[in-house]
């Protein structure tokens, strides 16, 4: 039984080492990755040749480790098993979440229409002003113009913009 568990983990410390390398030279190991790099963070890709090689390799180490103990083979054969599956379930978790932060959270001016807020700069109707809006879950500043005088603190609708950095606004 030891030598299932040495099997395992060179096979999975061989994979792991060969995507470690593999990465730097930008060669794509993990096929099932780069076909769901949008999807990532809806799911976990238990699939992965990532988390597949970290669940064989804490299978093995965890069955060598116990069998250096003197832990019974078929006490060890379970616990060795739970771990290999808290390594490849751990490891789809965490890759998901990276790939999660990858995601485009920049706010467009488009977001911000529709979207109320308020005037902090004054906005007359030959001078742009400033308003905060919140658009796409953040707060963002808005340079703005308006047909008509509004003071700071005057409530708005986002009704268009101008340009990227310029939106036109009215009283809310």
């Amino acid at each position: 039984m030891g030598s299932v568990f040495v099997v395992a983990a060179a096979v999975g410390s061989l994979l792991i080492v060969f995507q470690l390398f593999g990465g730097s030279l930008d060669v794509e190991a993990d096929a099932s990755d780069a076909d769901h790099v949008g999807d990532a963070a809806d799911g976990l890709q238990l699939r992965s040749l990532r988390t597949i090689a970290v669940g064989l390799a804490a299978f093995g180490f965890a069955g060598l480790i116990l069998g250096a103990l003197g832990v019974w083979v078929w006490i060890a054969l379970p616990v060795a098993f739970a771990v290999g599956v808290a390594g490849l379930v751990g490891t789809a978790w965490m890759v998901a979440r990276l790939v999660g932060l990858e995601q485009d959270a920049s706010v467009r001016v488009g977001d911000a229409i529709g979207e109320r807020g308020t005037v902090y700069v004054p906005i007359t109707p030959g001078q742009p002003g400033k308003v905060q809006v919140v658009a796409g879950g953040r707060t963002v500043e808005y340079r703005a113009v308006a047909g008509e005088t509004l003071a700071t603190g005057t409530p708005v609708l986002v009704i268009g913009f101008e340009d990227a950095d310029t939106v036109e606004v009215e009283r809310a």
